[in-house]
């Protein structure tokens, strides 16, 4: 779990204990805002011996300031529930003062996530509450004023506050080990982060030529990618232009791939306009499932569709969807941004007049809804596929507040657009979609 204290208000970080599912980008990892679903947290407890928070991982790596660690046998996180209990760690770094294998008193309920309040006195560690500020929040919850800048997980609203799960290798025992996600070095006890399954050879011999080589004559598979997600699982890294096969009739063509705004997620743009040019066809009244291609050999950002043989193509090895706004100004913040699963809303084939639909994370002026419905148009004559944020008859409700009349959000754009809306501050803003997968 990692968060953002611009980010503290969602339940999942502030309310939901571990024991709870609430996943948030759990597909797509990135330090404001992610959270696995209990599934994957279950299945991580149970190859872990030990816990630990830090702060601000992505800039401070781990110097041990403002750092919390426990073993699972001592103090089982994911399903305490309860106000205040002294419950013992192994150590503890709060702004300076330090504990170590002892009594911390933490707090987490149907509404409040994990968290210690520094000032409490009444367990073993006691030196924190000298320079806390009033009802201080550590490591999480947050709620209101109750944190503290010189603590580093609420030093500003960038600061973030990550929870992981660890394990530790014994060299004198094992020599080879697979695990699932975390691993725990026995020497410098750094916890170290790994995507997907793991395999470490403990061999102290093994370093330079000494290690084993390939023998023999090997046939080198083609590759034929068919989507950005081949490159990905390859080690590129790059955003770009990438040559990509259709899966149907096998000839090759020129797409734009991103690789890197969401760790773990590759991106294939599908369709990008300006509002300069939001009246055409192919932005304006034809939905995903007509065949409108433009420049689609030329990508460009201001006038750039596939046609409906490609566009299916990647659907079919795509998993996900998005749209984003002005994304080669902006990049990915996550502002302005909306993401679907295919499995939930088929955007391609849909048809339909203000119809809620599941998405996994919308942002519409910085209002924030996460795993709820929203209400999408699409019709062939009428409008391409678009949110209008003033509508409140699915659970997506928060994007009125301070809306146009009837705006339109992610496509279509007929008259009402909101310049505060990223996507239509000028005639040189664009909107994206893109299908994806993740690794």
């Amino acid at each position: 779990m990692s968060w953002s204290v611009g980010y503290r208000g969602p339940p999942h970080f502030s309310k939901f204990p571990f024991k709870y599912n609430s996943p948030v980008n759990e597909n797509a990892q990135n330090w404001n805002l992610y959270r696995l679903s209990l599934t994957r947290m279950r299945s991580l407890l149970a190859r872990s011996t030990h816990w630990r928070a830090t702060c601000s991982y992505p800039t401070h790596g781990i110097d041990f300031r403002d750092y919390l660690r426990g073993h699972f046998k001592d103090f089982k996180i994911v399903d305490y529930i309860g106000g205040g209990q002294c419950k013992k760690v192994e150590y503890i770094n709060i702004r300076g003062h330090v504990g170590k294998n002892l009594t911390v008193p933490f707090w987490q309920f149907r509404d409040q996530s994990l968290h210690i309040d520094s000032p409490s006195t009444y367990c073993q560690f006691k030196a924190a509450s000298s320079g806390a500020v009033s009802s201080e929040d550590n490591f999480g919850w947050y709620y209101n004023s109750r944190y503290n800048p010189k603590f580093r997980c609420t030093k500003d609203t960038k600061s973030t506050t990550q929870w992981w799960f660890g394990a530790h290798l014994y060299q004198e025992k094992l020599r080879e080990v697979r695990l699932d996600s975390f691993l725990f070095s026995r020497k410098m006890r750094n916890f170290v982060i790994t995507p997907g399954l793991c395999h470490v050879t403990l061999q102290m011999s093994c370093t330079g030529d000494a290690c084993p080589q390939a023998t023999g004559k090997t046939t080198q598979e083609v590759f034929r990618p068919t989507s950005c997600l081949d490159y990905l699982l390859r080690g590129a890294s790059k955003c770009g232009i990438y040559k990509l096969y259709n899966s149907k009739s096998g000839s090759s063509f020129p797409a734009y791939c991103d690789l890197k705004s969401e760790p773990g997620t590759a991106w294939t743009l599908v369709m990008s306009w300006s509002v300069a040019y939001r009246k055409l066809p192919p932005f304006f009244s034809f939905p995903f499932k007509y065949n409108s291609p433009v420049n689609e050999n030329a990508q460009n950002w201001n006038l750039y569709r596939l046609s409906l043989a490609r566009m299916r193509s990647l659907q079919s090895h795509s998993t996900h969807w998005r749209a984003t706004c002005s994304y080669p100004i902006k990049g990915i913040d996550f502002r302005d941004y909306l993401r679907g699963n295919f499995k939930d809303f088929n955007i391609f084939d849909f048809t339909g007049e203000g119809k809620c639909k599941k998405v996994e994370y919308v942002n519409i002026r910085g209002h924030v809804g996460l795993h709820l419905t929203a209400a999408f148009w699409q019709s062939l004559n009428k409008w391409t596929l678009h949110i209008d944020s003033t509508w409140t008859r699915c659970q997506f409700k928060a994007a009125k507040t301070v809306a146009v009349t009837q705006e339109d959000n992610f496509g279509w754009y007929g008259t009402a657009m909101n310049s505060n809306f990223r996507c239509t501050q000028g005639t040189q803003s664009t909107t994206q979609w893109w299908f994806g997968a993740h690794l």
